[in-house]
């Protein structure tokens, strides 16, 4: 019997994953019985001490220890897996994994049993893994490279309508699947090059972790409103670029859609409404009340003069009668 803490990969770049796991073996041929003591507790500690640092953590959330037959250098084991979790460094710092250890049960046979049958002797032993590390590689020169995400992805996409008359709306969905830190993906950047008003994309996230690995899909779905009549290529305006570590090279999903718009212009409509929404935005809080007018200085003085001169012309025609 042997406890092992394993990676998946001994070399990966920044933002790769790769998987730890904490797994007890027993032997088939192993007649000496074993039970496992305190894992909750030991488990605790031991993680404190080997998670790496820097790094984002997808756990796999083992709940039950169960065994699995597995083959190792061809001979049949009983793995008890108690952690496994997938890790992706965050920075350039390699990784080391210290060795860490842990108490089981062992009972030995007393060589002559009694008259009650095979007395057993209850002992601990405790066994512990091998030290390990993870080189962490940096990305190669890109103007993104501090900002794109690491794996091996692919493109689904679907459009509601192949040709939608402008200023009505229609619905896009651009789905990334495949192995990475699918939590942490962002949505796809936006060039703003089509006649295009684009809204904020809902989200949906589904994650699956199987098998030592972390994959799974995310959709951004956006919707978007053609301004302008035209046939429009969508990864014109959406793309989204990644680094695959495999193939160790950048790559770029894009949309292969196109969207074809009919109809009037619609920034024509645009302005002449912002146009009325100008007016009456002016008009917005004045006061709309008749009121007196109520003239300058000048116009006042003016108005006493006239008034005097009416009166003296009337005196004037009245003494004269």
């Amino acid at each position: 019997a042997f406890l092992s803490l394993s990676t998946n990969k001994s070399s990966v770049y920044v933002g790769e994953g790769f998987t730890l796991s904490l797994a007890f073996y027993v032997a088939r041929t192993n007649q000496a019985p074993l039970q496992f003591y305190d894992v909750s507790d030991q488990l605790r500690q031991v993680i404190k001490t080997f998670k790496p640092k820097k790094c984002w953590e997808e756990n796999f959330q083992i709940q039950d220890i169960r065994p699995e037959s597995v083959q190792l250098s061809g001979k049949a084991y009983d793995r008890y897996l108690m952690y496994q979790a997938s890790f992706f460094p965050l920075t350039q710092e390699d990784i080391f994994i210290p060795p860490v250890a842990m108490k089981f049960i062992k009972y030995k046979l007393a060589r002559q049993p009694s008259f009650f049958g095979q007395n057993r002797k209850k002992a601990f032993k405790t066994f512990y893994t091998r030290p390990r590390s993870v080189e962490v590689k940096a990305l190669p020169a890109h103007p993104l490279r501090d900002h794109v995400p690491v794996g091996e992805y692919r493109l689904k996409e679907r459009l509601s309508a192949g040709e939608v008359e402008t200023g009505q709306s229609f619905e896009y969905h651009f789905t990334i699947e495949g192995e990475g830190n699918i939590s942490s993906l962002k949505a796809p950047q936006n060039g703003n090059n089509l006649p295009i008003s684009w809204y904020p994309p809902t989200i949906e996230e589904n994650l699956e972790r199987a098998y030592g690995r972390i994959y799974g899909k995310k959709t951004f779905s956006y919707y978007g409103i053609p301004k302008k009549a035209g046939e429009y290529m969508l990864g014109d305006d959406l793309s989204w670029i990644f680094f695959h570590p495999r193939k160790e090279k950048y790559d770029t999903l894009r949309s292969g859609l196109s969207l074809r718009a009919f109809g009037k212009n619609q920034y024509d409509v645009d302005i002449r409404s912002h146009a009325h929404e100008a007016f009456y935005e002016r008009a917005k809080g004045k006061d709309h009340e008749l009121q007196v007018f109520q003239g300058s200085g000048l116009l006042k003085w003016l108005s006493y003069v006239g008034g005097g001169l009416v009166l003296v012309s009337l005196g004037f025609v009245f003494l004269r009668g």
